[in-house]
């Protein structure tokens, strides 16, 4: 296998700068059950043996040139392998693949195999297309080892990164391969589950921030002065970023589904009156529309210190035609557009965003 530790750290880090989501589990041998989470495994290229050590077209699995993927072979025989630990159930495979441009009108697809304890399932990898594929159930067994076998006639495939998840309702269609790294690097500080949303007798919590990186996959800047609640807030300096998008269902604590709520709550901090303009979208996009759909509300940094906000859901207005209030696809924040120009001279922070019954 190709040692690439120190590369793939730093690699790793560079990425995670920018990244918004995933996880991956290296199972060593003294690791028994219960030291670990095993409801979701996420394996990338680096978790697998038998991989050459090139980055050109071999009759053997080799990497991608430029990003921590998998290349098919140009032989029937060859196979690759990930080992693995998860606790015995059936678990849900889903896999990120691509594949190149491909001969002719690239029509040819590449059939790869997924083998765990003989139990076998196919996906294909289509020319200039990269897309989630959920391939199919397997019932692990502990100790489990993954097999890939796949091999291009005319077309190199590429696999980004795979999900095994006892979730049947699980969707990871949102992550991109940055994403998958970037969950991985969370999984592996046992912070899976601290991004999570906190259910309580008001609502939901979506936006705590009682550890950074659910700050981050948010898009703010983690910080922890000021703060209304727990160590961070999250800080938007409109002269670096001129907007947010948070996207809406897994790995993300934002809801896709917000029909059981009333009210979108949050405190916002201001160190100066700028009156400053800024706009907050829901987005719920319909696909029988051109352009964006959302539901939208303005602002002024017409406050200084802290100030809460309690917005009725029911009473923002609509842009184009949302499809409602149970298909949310995330939030979205912009501080120019529509007329306006972004103040570089504000900053504001943002804690304690709750979604409430009442």
């Amino acid at each position: 296998m190709k040692n690439l530790r120190t590369p793939l750290l730093l690699f790793t880090s560079l990425l995670l700068t920018t990244a918004l989501l995933a996880n991956c589990i290296y199972i060593p041998d003294e690791v028994g059950p219960g030291d670990v989470p095993t409801d979701l495994v996420i394996l990338t290229a680096y978790d697998f043996d038998g991989v050459e050590d090139s980055s050109n077209e071999t009759s053997a699995w080799v990497y991608h040139k430029t990003e921590p993927a998998l290349r098919t072979a140009t032989s029937r025989s060859e196979t690759i392998t990930a080992t693995f630990y998860g606790e015995p159930a059936p678990y849900h495979l889903w896999v990120l693949h691509g594949a190149g441009e491909g001969w002719g009108d690239g029509s040819r697809m590449t059939k790869i195999q997924v083998t765990i304890h003989g139990q076998q399932a196919f996906f294909t990898a289509q020319a200039r297309e990269r897309k989630w594929t959920k391939v199919g159930t397997f019932q692990l067994q502990g100790y489990n080892v993954l097999e890939l076998a796949g091999y291009n006639e005319q077309n190199s495939a590429f696999v980004y990164g795979l999900i095994l998840t006892v979730d049947e309702n699980l969707d990871p269609s949102r992550l991109d391969l940055n994403g998958i790294l970037f969950l991985k690097d969370l999984q592996s500080q046992g912070l899976l589950d601290a991004v999570a949303p906190v259910l309580d007798e008001r609502g939901m919590v979506i936006g705590g921030f009682n550890n950074a990186a659910q700050a981050e996959l948010w898009g703010f800047v983690p910080v922890e002065e000021p703060t209304q609640n727990g160590p961070y807030s999250g800080k938007w300096d409109h002269g670096e970023l001129g907007y947010i998008k948070a996207p809406a269902g897994f790995p993300c604590p934002i809801p896709t589904d917000w029909s059981p709520y009333r009210y979108l709550e949050f405190d916002c901090y201001s160190p100066a009156q700028t009156n400053a303009w800024w706009k907050l979208n829901i987005m719920s996009e319909n696909p029988d529309t051109d352009g964006g759909d959302y539901y939208t509300i303005e602002f002024r940094v017409d406050w200084e210190g802290w100030k809460h906000f309690r917005l009725r859901l029911a009473d923002l207005s609509k842009t184009r035609t949302p499809i409602g209030w149970h298909q949310i696809d995330g939030i979205e924040l912009w501080n120019h557009g529509w007329g306006h120009e972004r103040d570089p001279d504000t900053v504001i922070y943002f804690n304690n965003i709750r979604l409430s019954f009442d």
